[in-house]
């Protein structure tokens, strides 16, 4: 029996993108029909479970099109609001009495929160987002520190958020160097600042594929332990 698997984009850090990489990752599996749940434990904001709100009104996403959505039996995947005790009791539950592929954990922007490191031990793979500044850089070394602490078998990774262009190369390719280091794998696919937010296109709903292929392509075949998610099926037909 296959277990369902929990991945989680962490940062001490609020506002680094993690969210972000969560919407984009998650809805663009679930259009390749991997059997995706995203829980959505970052109290008080509950971001995630708003932008699901958003997509759902009638400007952003026509009433028309979401009961033929409906009519095809396409319904968009579920997320659950938990707190984190709620969430650390519950998981493992989950994972081992449904048919889930991933579960994605949109968690807090800080690691000081209570059973946290309880929660770390239950995650089967983290990536962290970092921002081409200094204190995005330190929150997430110190997030690096505390998953390496409570969870040294996990394998962690990192990626590049927010990253203008141009950017400053040897600024980054320093940081980098700080980030291996330490035994992290870096993503080579990076969030850029477009003439609009990332944040502002995405869709609970509707992938943006040209943005999120790239990383769910590196997060299965270049990340450490990648066979975390590369054995999940996916289909060749997206969401209409």
């Amino acid at each position: 029996m296959k277990q369902t698997k929990v991945i989680a984009f962490s940062s001490q850090k609020g506002g680094a993108g993690k969210t972000t990489l969560t919407q984009l990752v998650a809805t663009y599996l679930f259009s390749q029909q991997v059997k995706v749940l995203v829980i959505d434990a970052d109290f008080p904001q509950h971001s995630f479970s708003r932008s699901r709100q958003r997509d759902l009104l009638p400007s952003i996403t026509s009433a028309d099109l979401l009961a033929s959505m409906a009519e095809l039996g396409i319904v968009p995947y579920p997320i659950e609001i938990m707190t984190m005790d709620d969430l650390i009791r519950v998981l493992p539950h989950i994972r081992t009495s449904t048919n889930l592929d991933v579960i994605f954990l949109d968690l807090p922007g800080t690691l000081n929160v209570d059973n946290f490191a309880l929660l770390a031990k239950q995650i089967d793979q983290v990536v962290i987002p970092f921002e081409l500044e200094f204190k995005s850089f330190v929150a997430g070394m110190d997030t690096i520190d505390f998953y390496q602490l409570h969870n040294s078998a996990m394998p962690i990774s990192a990626i590049w958020t927010k990253l203008k262009t141009p950017h400053k190369i040897k600024v980054k390719e320093k940081l980098e160097a700080a980030i291996k280091e330490k035994g992290i794998y870096v993503f080579e696919s990076v969030l850029r600042e477009a003439g609009s937010s990332i944040a502002e296109q995405i869709s609970t709903i509707f992938p943006l594929k040209n943005v999120a292929q790239p990383i769910v392509d590196e997060l299965m075949n270049k990340a450490p332990n990648h066979a975390v998610i590369n054995s999940i099926h996916t289909a060749t037909q997206p969401v209409p």
